[in-house]
């Protein structure tokens, strides 16, 4: 097998960026979802409730002394320019169950991205890499993780998806399922069980299926939902696989860290 693609997400629920080498972290990829919006509750937003977030998109500028500027553009072609915060401001933030410690922006950016997502809310930032640390019954010790939704990573399958594509009667992009880690040379479904997943350079632990919400149904170029995508897979896991339910990819937690490339071989261990 071999990796097809990598993806990051510099901001929770916004548009994806395609890499073709990434420092893989022990929360994850160098960059991906270190960003998210919540409203003035502190509770995080997402396509589910605002599917304009997909037009929303976002580059990291590294500068000097380890300093980060955050570019954000719409899908007009406004920009504005996160800046890193000088005298960081610690807020609390809610991603589902967990409360996090999260650096405030500013009033200016946030003052663009409720203009542009028409409703009031605030850019905020994870402040280092162990702000966050989750426990699962599925592996023995506690891991880091960023602001996604539930591990670090998120591994699809274009086998997988081609099955998907055939059931449903139509091309699908992957970006629809929004994955870190696009693997071809497996069979459809086999990523169901791999318990361990590794390259020469890193490792991973296969944590758990990944459950499918309303988002795969919403087109990340549009932000329209336009495929009835749901039924699809629940009728196709129903019938292809022992999980059934809505599951599409799998969630890794690395256990060793280091880079990763577009091309590199990729290898699995099932239960």
């Amino acid at each position: 097998m071999k990796i097809d693609a990598l993806y990051i997400y510099p901001v929770k629920s916004c548009s994806g960026i395609r890499v073709g080498s990434a420092v893989l972290q022990e929360h994850g990829l160098m960059w991906d979802r270190r960003w998210m919006i919540v409203d003035n509750q502190g509770q995080f937003l997402s396509q589910r409730r605002l599917p304009q977030m997909a037009l929303v998109a976002a580059h990291v500028i590294e500068r000097d002394h380890g300093q980060t500027d955050l570019i954000l553009k719409w899908r007009d072609g406004q920009e504005t320019v996160a800046l890193e915060p000088t005298e960081p401001k610690l807020t609390r933030v809610k991603v589902w169950n967990d409360w996090v410690d999260a650096w405030s922006h500013t009033d200016a950016t946030n003052a663009t991205l409720s203009e542009w997502l028409g409703t009031p809310c605030h850019l905020v930032r994870l402040p280092e890499p162990r702000s966050r640390m989750r426990t699962i019954q599925e592996l023995k010790n506690p891991f880091a993780v960023s602001f996604a939704d539930s591990s670090p990573l998120l591994m699809t399958t274009q086998e997988t998806l081609s099955a998907l594509e055939l059931h449903h009667g139509r091309s699908l992009d992957m970006t629809r399922f929004r994955p870190n880690i696009v693997v071809s040379g497996a069979q459809a479904f086999e990523e169901d069980t791999w318990q361990r997943v590794w390259t020469d350079k890193v490792h991973f632990d296969g944590a758990y299926p990944c459950k499918r919400c309303v988002m795969i149904e919403i087109d990340q170029q549009t932000a329209l939902r336009n495929e009835a995508l749901l039924p699809s897979l629940r009728e196709l896991r129903e019938t292809k696989s022992v999980l059934g339910g809505l599951v599409f990819g799998r969630h890794l937690v690395p256990t060793r860290v280091g880079s990763l490339y577009e091309g590199d071989q990729i290898y699995a261990h099932g239960a």
